[in-house]
């Protein structure tokens, strides 16, 4: 999951915190925490629904290493874990997993020294795999003579290879420890992985040494061992399923993209050419198009904004075409609010305007009726597999205000739970039905599971 935890603000320490409240809506007595300005509030509907404060209490509170800077982190209730991914000041960077229901450390794994070379980390966001591993990408680099005479030498750093550890959560084993040769670059459709496969292997892919449009993919079995290295023509964009979705050519003058899809071995399953830009554009307009993003059953969509190039401060209209795994446009939408976002939930597709604090369903090109998220805007709204979402409230991040609002809730169907106050300095980092999870910038580093009451 993603991306949530930045890295540590200038001249601000890290507090983590976890709060958690219930889907069905209830009435609670009254609390928020002591302090003045610092307090923290948490509000939710009663039957008639109307806000009540909700009392809440601090389940355990762990203090964290100075100087660490938290990246990332990962929560998983089955395993009952909270994921940290942390860098340092000192140039470490490591992974630490706590108990979620005692705050218990569990174990603590520093990334430093398992290369040889000058190694640095790429994960960005943490993502719990079906087998109970997580993936940590990286890069190794050295340096490089690029020109040298007898009064001095420039140097290069270059990445040299690629890396993919698959660490296991419960344990913090390390399962496999791969190195493989980084490509010259990564061109813009490549999807690179690593991949687990469904029966335990893991795969990556790389562009081809020496061309602009092959793949090459590297096998590697549950202990990563080596198993194959095989060529295929086109980029790789998409493995679902036994089946490998490669990018073959793009024709910008016709806007075309040419598809072909094969299984492992490289036999091909269909072929196709599909409009990325559907061409009914008017002689003052131009489209700038992103994607494609697939869905779990194969079809893809792809998403457009369409100017007016006559109107330089105007509001582009929003277009979205969904295609079948054939090739085959099925339906356009087109609407003109210009701060939509896409988000599959499941096998279902929603459009999320951030500005309006509204979601809607797409059912075969029609939007099903706006639901709202919350009373105002929202940022960074982070939406959950099992269709649980939380994102801060726009009006006090404008304002600059000393406290910030949260909203935490449910998409289908749509309400929201509670709602969250908290000083400017906490960041609400993770949110469940019965669990949220906030980032505290103060002097003292922490990270603390506090539970609403019932």
């Amino acid at each position: 999951m993603r991306k949530l935890f930045r890295m540590f603000r200038t001249g601000l320490t890290l507090l983590l915190v976890v709060i958690i409240s219930f889907i069905v809506p209830i009435e609670l007595v009254s609390a928020s925490s002591k302090g003045g300005a610092g307090a923290y509030t948490f509000l939710k509907p009663d039957g008639s629904g109307k806000m009540k404060a909700a009392a809440y209490s601090t389940a355990w509170k762990i203090p964290i290493p100075e100087g660490w800077s938290i990246t990332d982190t990962l929560v998983d209730k089955k395993l009952n874990i909270v994921m940290v991914m942390y860098d340092t000041e000192s140039q470490d960077h490591g992974l630490v997993v706590y108990d979620l229901t005692t705050g218990k450390q569990k174990w603590k794994k520093s990334l430093v020294n398992i290369f040889k070379g000058d190694y640095e980390t790429s994960t960005e966001t943490l993502k719990l795999e079906s087998n109970g591993e997580v993936f940590i990408t990286g890069d190794i680099y050295e340096e490089r003579t690029v020109f040298a005479n007898t009064e001095y030498a420039l140097e290069n750093r270059t990445r040299v290879s690629k890396t993919v550890l698959a660490i296991q959560v419960t344990t913090g084993k390390i399962i496999r420890k791969i190195t493989y040769p980084a490509p010259d670059y990564t061109p813009k459709f490549l999807e690179v992985g690593p991949w687990l496969l469904p029966d335990g292997r893991l795969m990556v892919a790389g562009l081809t040494s020496g061309t602009l449009n092959n793949t090459t993919l590297g096998y590697y079995d549950d202990k990563g061992n080596l198993l194959k290295v095989v060529e295929r023509d086109g980029l790789l964009m998409h493995v679902s399923a036994n089946e490998y979705v490669y990018l073959l050519d793009t024709d910008k003058y016709s806007s075309t993209d040419a598809i072909i899809v094969k299984n492992e071995a490289g036999k091909v399953l269909r072929q196709y050419t599909y409009k990325y830009k559907q061409g009914k554009l008017q002689k003052n307009e131009e489209e700038e198009v992103s994607g494609p993003f697939f869905m779990p059953d194969g079809r893809f969509y792809l998403y457009a904004e369409i100017s007016d190039k006559t109107k330089e401060n105007a509001r582009p209209d929003s277009l979205i075409y969904m295609f079948s795994k054939q090739g085959k446009l099925l339906w356009m939408h087109k609407t003109k609010s210009a701060y939509l976002t896409y988000k599959t939930i499941g096998t279902q597709l929603y459009a999320i305007n951030h500005i309006a604090e509204t979601i809607v369903e797409i059912d075969n090109g029609k939007m099903l009726g706006p639901a709202k998220l919350a009373n105002e805007g929202i940022r960074e709204l982070e939406i959950l597999p099992d269709g649980s979402f939380f994102g801060q409230g726009l009006e006090k991040y404008n304002s600059g205000a000393d406290q910030n609002d949260y909203y935490i809730g449910a998409v289908k169907p749509s309400y929201y739970l509670y709602k969250a106050t908290v000083p400017s300095e906490i960041e609400l980092a993770w949110a469940d039905k019965d669990k949220v999870l906030l980032i505290h910038y103060n002097n003292t580093i922490q990270i603390s599971l506090l539970r609403i009451a019932k």
